[in-house]
C-alpha cells in the first residue's frame, strides 16, 4: 500500500502535469474570451485606444501563430505542463497561503519572462511595446497568467489535500489514476497529432496538416486521459 505521504515522494509530478494541463487550458480559454473582446473593442473604440486593440489582435507575432497553429499549440501546452513541474518542484514548497494564491505568486516569473525575453525574440520588442499596442500587451499577458498561476496552484492543492485526508487505499487508488490521467493525457497527445499529421498527407478531406494535427491531439488528450485514468485505478488496485 501507498502511504500518504507518497503525493510528495513519487507521486508529485503526476499531480503536476495535470495542474499544469488544466491551468494551460484555462489559460488558453482565457485567451481566446480575450482575443475575442479585443476585436469587438477595436471596431467598437475610436481613437488610439481602438487602434491599439487592432494592433493587438493583428500584428507580426499574431501573424506567426496563425502560420504555425499547431506547433504553437503543442509548444503552450508543452511550456505549461513543463512550468507545472517547476512550480510542483522548486516553488510550492516555499510558498504559504491558499493554492490559487501560491500558483499566482509563481506566474509572475514566466509573465515577466514572456515580456523580457519571448515577446523580443518573435518580433513583439521588449515588453510587447513593439506591437503599437500601448500597454495592452503587458496587461493581458499579465491577465492570462494569472489565470494559468491561480488555476494551476488551485488543482495542484486541491490533490494535496484529498490525498492526505484518505485512507492508504484511496490514496493509492488516487495516485494510480492521477498517474493514468497524466502520462495518458500527454502521450494520447503526442500520438493523436502524429496521426493526425499523417492522415492529412494522405488527402485532403481533412483540410490543413495543422488543422488535423490540432484536431488529432485535442481527441488524442481526451482518449488518452480516459483510458489512462481507468487503467491507473485497476493497476492500483490490483
Amino acid at each position: 500500500m501507498l502511504r500518504t505521504s507518497t503525493r510528495t515522494e513519487t507521486g508529485w509530478q503526476y499531480s503536476a502535469i495535470l495542474a499544469g494541463f488544466v491551468g494551460t487550458v484555462a489559460g488558453g480559454l482565457a485567451l481566446l474570451a480575450g482575443y475575442a473582446t479585443s476585436v469587438a473593442l477595436s471596431l467598437a473604440l475610436p481613437g488610439v485606444v481602438g487602434a491599439w486593440f487592432a494592433a493587438l489582435v493583428q500584428n507580426p507575432t499574431t501573424r506567426m501563430v496563425d502560420d504555425q497553429l499547431a506547433l504553437a499549440l503543442l509548444l503552450h501546452f508543452g511550456v505549461g505542463i513543463a512550468l507545472g513541474l517547476v512550480y510542483a518542484a522548486f516553488v510550492e514548497p516555499r510558498l504559504q497561503g491558499p493554492g490559487w494564491r501560491r500558483g499566482v505568486l509563481f506566474a509572475l516569473i514566466p509573465w515577466a519572462l514572456s515580456l523580457v525575453l519571448f515577446l523580443p525574440l518573435v518580433g513583439g520588442g521588449l515588453l510587447g511595446l513593439g506591437l503599437g499596442a500601448g500597454p495592452l500587451p503587458i496587461v493581458g499577458n499579465l491577465i492570462l497568467h494569472l489565470v494559468y498561476g491561480a488555476v494551476l496552484g488551485w488543482v495542484y492543492a486541491r490533490d494535496s489535500v484529498e490525498l492526505s485526508q484518505t485512507d492508504p487505499a484511496s490514496v493509492e487508488a488516487n495516485v494510480g489514476a492521477e498517474r493514468g490521467v497524466a502520462l495518458g493525457v500527454v502521450g494520447g497527445a503526442l500520438l493523436g497529432a502524429l496521426v493526425g499529421y499523417v492522415a492529412s498527407l494522405v488527402g485532403d478531406a481533412l483540410g490543413s496538416v495543422q488543422f488535423a494535427v490540432l484536431v488529432g491531439a485535442a481527441l488524442g488528450a481526451t482518449f488518452g486521459g480516459f483510458v489512462g485514468s481507468y487503467l491507473g485505478l485497476n493497476r492500483a488496485g490490483a
